[in-house]
């Protein structure tokens, strides 16, 4: 009798398998600004796990967000893990959600993933980028204020521009260390909050050429949109 169970569920599982697709790699996103004290760069490295089936897509995300360091005085720039909505009226047509850059197969003119080359940079266009923000206290997250892309002096400071955007597969470790540059993300324990939110909100930048749009989530204080931390560290 076991021996028929264990038969039938392994038909059950390669009939639930048919018409499966399947894509695992990771992306490195490289992000370099010129300042006034010189350029400064950073890169994060992010795990993703994707699954296609007859009835839809899932994905899983295994990685950190992207942190610059712009030096003393200077406030440090984040890069999301995650879009939630266009915060500016220049980033409508944002190429990147909650599941990563979804754009990212047509680098590659496929969907699939699996063999495209690796380590060949991509140019990205800052529309193109996840939500961007940074600290007016960094060891606070409610002092979070969105970065419109297309204008960074706004609330990094002058001289700052985009020097280079790239995206790439890669087979690059993920990169870590991000709780030591934020230390209240430490104290967060996703075991313990299934939905692993922060209920802090962050307010939109108010910027000269970058116009914010409403939030639209319920329950969401218009100008506004909640903060979590899946945003910031992923292990789906």
């Amino acid at each position: 009798m076991n021996r028929l169970l264990r038969f039938l569920a392994l038909g059950a599982t390669i009939v639930a398998l048919a018409g499966c697709t399947t894509d695992d790699y990771r992306y490195k996103l490289t992000l370099t600004l010129d300042t006034p004290d010189g350029p400064k760069t950073a890169f994060n490295v992010v795990a993703m796990h994707v699954v296609g089936w007859e009835y839809g897509v899932a994905h899983h995300m295994r990685g950190e967000a992207l942190f610059i360091d712009l030096g003393t005085g200077r406030r440090p720039l984040v890069a999301l893990l995650t879009a939630k909505h266009p915060p500016f009226i220049s980033r409508k047509n944002c190429e990147w959600s909650d599941i990563g850059p979804y754009f990212l197969g047509g680098f590659y003119r496929g969907r699939e993933l699996h063999d495209a080359p690796l380590h060949e940079p991509n140019e990205l266009r800052p529309e193109q980028l996840p939500d961007l923000l940074t600290f007016a206290d960094f060891n606070d997250p409610g002092s979070a204020i969105a970065v419109d892309p297309d204008h960074l002096e706004a609330t990094l400071g002058a001289g700052m521009s985009w020097r280079s955007i790239t995206i790439e597969l890669t087979d690059e470790p993920l990169t870590s260390g991000l709780k030591e540059k934020l230390p209240w993300l430490a104290a967060y324990r996703p075991m313990l909050d299934p939905f692993q939110t922060d209920p802090r909100l962050f307010k939109l930048a108010e910027v000269s050429g970058g116009t914010p749009l409403p939030w639209i989530d319920y329950g969401v204080t218009p100008g506004k949109r909640p903060l979590g931390i899946k945003d910031f560290v992923r292990n789906d």
